[in-house]
């Protein structure tokens, strides 16, 4: 953000709503800018029409970056790894007063939840059951720092969690494991005859709207859908098939990679 403007409140407001999901709530007096004839041009809210094109974000220049969080008065690097760990808490995570766990029964989970903790100087527990739905794998550490850090910067349960807001202007390799993670902890790849593209859903619509714009920093782009189920919103993101190639090139999986081919 480069500059921040004010101005008295003047008439109703708009709902401005794209047809990939994308929302915005303005006056009606406030500029926006829609095609006209291959030019963007400016139009005031009260002008708008259902059915004009209006610009969104499809590519994010990764030009600001900050590579270092502090955690307890001493810095840690966001990189891959720590990408990867806070997109798995964000898709598999919970934690308590002290505690951190990640469930997933992915070996590769348990293990990039080992090399993380170790970072910290902590070791992990790894509890693996049968659960009523199938089997179920908890690995989990004691870090009160991280803890906080995660409280503070992503919430926590599914309703509330957010993507940190140090994660824009983390270096593209953070990004990259971040997305990683959540699309192969809550993501779904389909590859079939009948549906070719990669979706997550989520009950957070800040999450679901962070997701989309880190994927912007890809030039990915993905639309966004909601709907009414088991008694509240749920958020569906779906990326279209052209993009499954340009995915496993920026991003990756470490499950799902067969079905980016």
């Amino acid at each position: 953000i480069s500059h921040v403007s004010r101005h008295p409140v003047n008439g109703n407001l708009v709902k401005v709503t794209t047809r990939s999901g994308r929302n915005v709530t303005t006056t009606l007096s406030h500029s926006h800018l829609i095609r006209d004839n291959q030019t963007v041009v400016p139009i005031v809210g009260a002008d708008l029409k259902e059915g004009m094109r209006i610009p969104v974000a499809k590519h994010i220049d990764n030009d600001f970056v900050n590579e270092f969080v502090t955690i307890d008065n001493k810095e840690y690097k966001l990189d891959y790894l720590f990408g990867w760990f806070v997109g798995a808490y964000l898709a598999e995570g919970n934690i308590t007063k002290n505690s951190i766990c990640i469930t997933n029964i992915s070996e590769h989970f348990i293990e990039n939840t080992k090399q993380f903790a170790s970072r910290f100087d902590k070791e992990c527990r790894v509890y693996k059951r049968i659960c009523e739905y199938g089997p179920s794998t908890q690995t989990s550490f004691n870090c009160k720092p991280l803890v906080e850090l995660l409280m503070n910067t992503c919430g926590t349960g599914s309703f509330v969690k957010v993507v940190p807001d140090f994660a824009f202007l983390a270096p593209l390799e953070f990004k990259a494991g971040l997305l990683q993670a959540y699309f192969d902890g809550d993501g779904n790849f389909q590859s079939d005859e009948k549906h070719h593209q990669i979706r997550v859903c989520s009950r957070s619509q800040q999450m679901t709207k962070d997701i989309a714009l880190l994927l912007n920093c890809f030039d990915i782009f993905g639309s966004i859908k909601e709907n009414f189920t088991l008694g509240s919103m749920i958020y569906n993101l779906a990326i279209p098939a052209k993009y499954a190639r340009l995915y496993q090139e920026q991003i990756g999986s470490l499950l799902h990679a067969d079905k980016l081919m």
